[in-house]
């Protein structure tokens, strides 16, 4: 696989042989480990298991979106992450729910993952549940509001005083 960005990786499969030997066709690129595959008669999904900057995530790689978990995104979840620190913080298109794991690791107070499709919130719930072994996941809030994004209303009042330009 490559991403936009021109990084390239593989998968790498339990059981497939190390450095992938054995396999055909595949250049040397970084490999993003799989910690288990899920069999199709344990989950309604086929689903892969794989951790990504010390967090867990599962994805339907056969019937999720593009490879069921937007890789391309790593660095923007990683910066949520750093920025979330005593947040309560909205997560619109939620999907899988990866910007609030990393925002709720950061240390948000809360996190809310808002989507229309109740598949994509039962995805972040379960990628929620694999990460309760780490304390700040453990102790945000998780919400989550299956809705259109541009027809949910969010009541709240935004302030920003301006910060003084001469001192």
């Amino acid at each position: 696989f490559q991403l936009a960005d021109g990084t390239a990786f593989r998968i790498k499969w339990p059981g497939e042989p190390p450095s992938g030997q054995g396999l055909t066709g595949v250049s040397p690129a970084p490999v993003i480990p799989v910690l288990a595959a899920v069999e199709p008669a344990e989950v309604a999904e086929p689903t892969a298991l794989f951790l990504e900057n010390g967090i867990r995530f599962e994805a339907d790689v056969i019937q999720g979106q593009k490879t069921g978990f937007f890789l391309d995104q790593r660095e923007n979840r990683a910066l949520v992450g750093e920025l979330s620190r005593q947040a309560d913080v909205l997560n619109a298109f939620s999907f899988s729910g990866g910007f609030s794991l990393y925002a709720g690791r950061g240390g948000a107070r809360s996190v809310t993952d808002l989507d229309i499709s109740p598949h994509a919130l039962e995805s972040g719930r379960r990628n929620w549940m694999l990460n309760q072994e780490l304390a700040p996941v453990r102790s945000c809030r998780r919400h989550a509001v299956q809705a259109d994004v541009f027809e949910w209303q969010i009541q709240m009042s935004i302030i920003l005083e301006p910060f003084a330009w001469i001192s």
